[in-house]
């Protein structure tokens, strides 16, 4: 059996639903991330744009922009369920 990454965990309590912000207990999205103690990284750098990267302690990430959410990528700002298309990883491969 594969080990969960932390934010494999964080996505499970949360029904892998990238849209759901609230677990079945009633805790939100923020206070989840809390307990989890992540790092956010903005897209621009700072925090005036709503693409974040949740950086989890063992390295995993979690993606939010706008209302969703999912697994992330370690080298740019897309969601797994989605790829490359159209970030500056597309582009270098193009």
């Amino acid at each position: 059996m594969d080990k969960q990454t932390q934010a494999e965990k964080f996505g499970a309590e949360f029904g892998n639903d990238g849209q759901c912000f609230e677990t079945g207990d009633g805790r939100g999205f923020a206070e989840v991330l809390g307990l989890y103690c992540v790092t956010l990284e903005w897209i621009d750098g700072d925090n005036t744009r709503d693409t974040v990267r949740c950086v989890f302690p063992d390295g995993s990430i979690i993606t939010q922009a706008g209302a969703g959410w999912d697994l992330g990528y370690t080298d740019c700002f897309c969601w797994e369920g989605n790829g490359h298309s159209g970030c500056q990883h597309d582009q270098e491969l193009n």
